[in-house]
């Protein structure tokens, strides 16, 4: 659930998209933003919000995969990675834990194997 600009509270309708339940005329075909007509312009602009934070997050996690990919088995600071990575949940791992103990699957976020050097031998991102 989500609030809309104007103090709605919305959730989504089985196609995914927002709705407040509010009164409106919002065509000619309803008169109420519910998932058996249209959304109104305030739970369109959640969904719209929503699509382009998606958006960012897929071109971020895409970027992120080759960056991390780029440096596996060499030597690089965990600093200059969380810096340049920029992300917010980072987990660093010793290469042979065990990761379903280690790696719990509610953690989302960048993990990254390290060997006995701390050379990044691999990495996960959980989503």
């Amino acid at each position: 659930m989500k609030i809309t600009k104007d103090g709605a509270l919305a959730s989504k309708g089985p196609n995914g998209l927002y709705y407040c339940g509010r009164k409106a005329v919002l065509c000619n075909c309803c008169t109420r933003c519910e998932p058996n007509g249209h959304n109104c312009k305030d739970c369109r602009l959640l969904d719209e919000e929503e699509a382009a934070a998606k958006e960012a997050y897929l071109k971020k996690t895409v970027a992120l995969k080759d960056f991390v990919g780029s440096i596996l088995n060499k030597e690089v600071s965990i600093d200059i990675i969380l810096a340049i990575a920029g992300v917010g949940n980072f987990f660093v791992h010793k290469v042979g834990m065990d990761d379903t103990e280690e790696i719990p699957k509610i953690e989302k976020g960048l993990h990254i194997n390290v060997n006995e050097s701390g050379v990044i031998v691999g990495f996960k991102i959980t989503e």
